[in-house]
């Protein structure tokens, strides 16, 4: 790119008369700087700004009164190098006809399982992050995020997975009497025992859909980093048994949402299921049982599933940790 367009571009001055006229690359790290360059100072002190000229940039974007007698390094002032980077990955974006798409959190979780080529990306809620990935985007590729203010800064138009008709994506789904495991027939493919929560099927298949749409192969990498609706399976002294080797759950979920949706389908489906919260939560209202301390899940009585407003590793601490009964000694 011209040192004139990218000053224009960035609505910034250019502060020098360099000798150079263009760059061949970007870059946010002074120690990742290559010769040809234009160093984004985000964040940064002149040390870094002297570390990416002395590494080869050959510009540097800067809010910084910075000046050089360097007429090889052209200096373009902005008044905020977030503001510039948000413009050069909206003209990237545009330029490269990037494909933006609304995630739910869920969805994103689920997509975190996938094997996803690189046309298929999941864009960083980290500005940074987000501004190299859109650097290193190929054409056409789709851009997935939940962070839709983001994408409305990126993009005039954008569009979501969510689809309240499924009746057109030729599935079924076999029941395989567990709510820890998927069996699904999607069209031609079938996919058995996926560790993956059926509740959440028409996520899954609008993902599937999304992948057939774009011509990729479904491949599942492993469910086992995926965080909701996460199940410790106890005995009646909420003792930890292998996964699917008892008739109780406890069923862990950290997002509020989700946990509203999970709680309204479990008990449309079954009788013994008791719902957990702790005091003071918004949803206590949804509640069979509620607590002050998360240990007092042991006083649970009699259930078949227990679903707790809590993180998965929160409650596995609890009920790992050694019980130390008093002695006379």
């Amino acid at each position: 790119m011209r040192i004139e367009n990218l000053t224009t571009l960035l609505n910034g001055e250019l502060k020098n008369s360099p000798k150079i006229s263009m760059i061949n690359g970007f870059c946010l790290d002074p120690n990742l700087v290559k010769v040809g360059m234009a160093y984004f100072a985000l964040n940064a002190t002149i040390e870094d700004a002297l570390l990416a000229i002395k590494s080869g940039a050959y510009a540097i974007i800067t809010d910084l009164s910075l000046n050089s007698k360097d007429d090889e390094i052209a200096i373009i002032k902005v008044d905020s190098v977030v503001m510039a980077m948000i413009r050069l990955m909206r003209f990237l974006s545009a330029q490269k006809e990037l494909n933006f798409v609304h995630l739910t959190k869920l969805q994103s979780s689920i997509l975190e399982c996938l094997y996803r080529p690189k046309s298929l990306c999941l864009l960083s809620c980290d500005l940074n992050q987000a501004f190299m990935q859109i650097i290193e985007a190929d054409n056409n590729a789709y851009m997935m995020s939940i962070d839709e203010t983001m994408i409305d800064k990126l993009s005039f138009s954008y569009s979501s997975l969510n689809d309240d008709s499924l009746s057109d994506l030729h599935y079924n789904l076999i029941d395989n009497g567990s709510l820890f495991y998927t069996t699904i027939l999607f069209k031609d493919n079938y996919y058995s025992d996926l560790k993956f929560p059926n509740i959440f099927i028409k996520d899954l298949v609008n993902i599937m859909s999304f992948f057939d749409r774009c011509g990729v192969g479904f491949r599942v990498c492993s469910f086992e980093a995926f965080s909701h609706f996460r199940a410790i399976f106890v005995d009646r002294f909420f003792n930890i048994q292998e996964f699917g080797q008892s008739h109780r759950a406890i069923i862990c979920e950290s997002d509020e949402d989700l946990f509203r949706f999970e709680a309204s389908s479990l008990r449309a489906k079954f009788d013994d299921v008791i719902i957990c919260v702790k005091a003071g939560s918004s949803v206590a209202f949804m509640a069979d049982f509620i607590y002050k301390d998360i240990s007092e899940i042991k006083k649970l009585g009699e259930f078949r599933y227990a679903l707790i407003l809590e993180n998965f590793e929160s409650l596995e601490a609890i009920l790992t940790q050694d019980i130390k009964e008093p002695t006379l000694f």
